[in-house]
């Protein structure tokens, strides 16, 4: 029988201790975040940061994000983040929209984006479009918007929105490219876009086509507008939305789809990857030994190695292999079964 691994050889989180454990330490609504409300672990930067594993794949979207706004002479570019399990598309929208208020604080972030080479300020707007209503988009203190192109001008220009974008301000209507342009401040502008999907099923025909007119003529001149960047959310590879995508595309069926709007001119990540394991393990724990987790993995590879002798077939042969025993070192203190289970089934 194996030996029992202490348990202070893995630390929880205090949050954890106290018996915290909620939805939020794995899921986050982006309206309340942007709000500066909601857990702590979402909405204090500090404590999101200390949270947070920089995934090799979340670090590439933020230095491709900040290295864009940081240089006037290269083009803008558009990003499109597709659905991740244990802090995807949303911890990444969340990471980006904390670097970007706080882009001063050098020290702020700093695993995920070097203090050296950042932009001086950026003009943040950021919206949770799956949560936007009819025929009121957002209201907010001292103004209301009914649609997208006017909600992000108004987080663009801090709180106003620009008169002539204010009389196109309707989901059916559509401002002309010129008028997109103008919505824009002076330096590093970035537009953080999630769930479009929700809303538009909640769009009739002719708003859904201006919906995505208004996307598509805003990736162009997100894209030839320099220090500037998009991105926007796309969960149609996630089960949950599995019916409202399906809905749309059948609705959309005499129009163009959103994935044919962004996919000539966006360029596509997943902010997880094969890192799932090292993103939950940071949530929940405080420190872990990673002496432990060889031992561990070790007493493994030796035990599955031993019972495939003995008992032939009752093992899938990877569990066998290094590979595997490398996983149990990732995936530590839970067992890679556990992880998958929680990724694919659950």
């Amino acid at each position: 029988m194996a030996r029992r691994i202490p348990r202070k050889l893995w630390v929880p989180r205090p949050e954890i201790l106290r018996g915290e454990l909620n939805d939020a330490v794995f899921g986050a609504d982006f309206d309340v975040v942007v709000e500066g409300k909601g857990p702590k672990v979402y909405s204090d930067p500090k404590t999101f940061f200390r949270n947070t594993y920089p995934t090799k794949r979340l670090k590439t979207i933020v230095e491709l994000v900040f290295s864009r706004l940081a240089n006037p002479k290269e083009a803008g570019a558009a990003v499109r983040l597709s659905t991740g399990f244990g802090g995807g598309k949303t911890h990444a929208l969340i990471a980006l929209l904390h670097l970007a208020k706080n882009i001063s604080k050098l020290t702020m972030g700093t695993e995920l984006l070097p203090a050296a080479g950042r932009p001086k300020k950026v003009a943040v707007a950021a919206v949770d479009i799956g949560k936007a209503g009819l025929p009121v988009f957002a209201q907010h203190d001292k103004a209301r918007t009914h649609s997208l192109w006017c909600e992000v001008a108004y987080w663009l220009n801090r709180g106003r929105v620009p008169k002539e974008m204010a009389k196109v301000d309707d989901p059916t209507k559509q401002p002309h490219a010129a008028l997109i342009d103008k919505m824009f401040p002076d330096g590093p502008a970035l537009i953080l876009l999630d769930e479009p999907v929700k809303y538009m099923a909640m769009l009739g025909e002719q708003a859904r086509n201006s919906f995505l007119k208004f996307l598509d003529t805003l990736v162009s001149a997100v894209l030839n507008r320099p220090q500037t960047v998009l991105v926007i959310t796309d969960p149609a590879k996630q089960p949950t939305y599995a019916l409202p995508t399906a809905q749309v595309d059948k609705a959309l069926s005499s129009a163009r789809s959103l994935s044919e709007v962004l996919g000539r001119k966006v360029s596509d990540f997943d902010p997880i990857g094969e890192e799932t394991a090292r993103v939950i393990s940071r949530r929940l724990f405080e420190s872990i030994n990673l002496k432990a987790a060889q031992k561990v993995s070790a007493q493994y590879l030796e035990t599955y190695q031993r019972i495939a002798s003995e008992h032939p077939g009752t093992l899938p042969p990877e569990a066998m292999t290094s590979a595997y025993a490398e996983r149990i070192v990732e995936c530590y203190p839970f067992h890679p079964r556990l992880m998958e289970t929680a990724q694919n089934r659950l």
